[in-house]
């Protein structure tokens, strides 16, 4: 597994399966594959009180952001809950 910071690894922790581990442009990111031709990005979170930014990818026919969140205070219920959102708006689409 590639190492991420105490930030990300609280906030992996904390999402469980099927958020992962990828590096994207030089940085380890916590990683979400929506399986559709979209997929989620979290970056940022240094620190345990670090903010996160947030990038939904269109992958489909070249990467495209389609969605981002910046600034993301480290509230993990809430993070949850904003991902959960996205989640259930970006499945349906094909």
């Amino acid at each position: 597994m590639l190492k991420i910071s105490r930030g990300k690894q609280r906030l992996l922790n904390y999402l469980g399966e099927p958020y992962t581990v990828k590096e994207i442009d030089l940085e380890n990111c916590v990683y979400l594959d929506l399986k559709n031709g979209y997929d989620v990005e979290i970056s940022g979170g240094k620190t345990i009180k670090s903010k996160f930014d947030i990038y939904v990818w269109r992958t489909k026919g070249g990467y495209e952001i389609v969605e981002k969140h910046f600034d993301i205070k480290p509230d993990l219920e809430d993070i949850k809950a904003l991902l959960d959102d996205i989640r259930a708006r970006y499945s349906n689409i094909n």
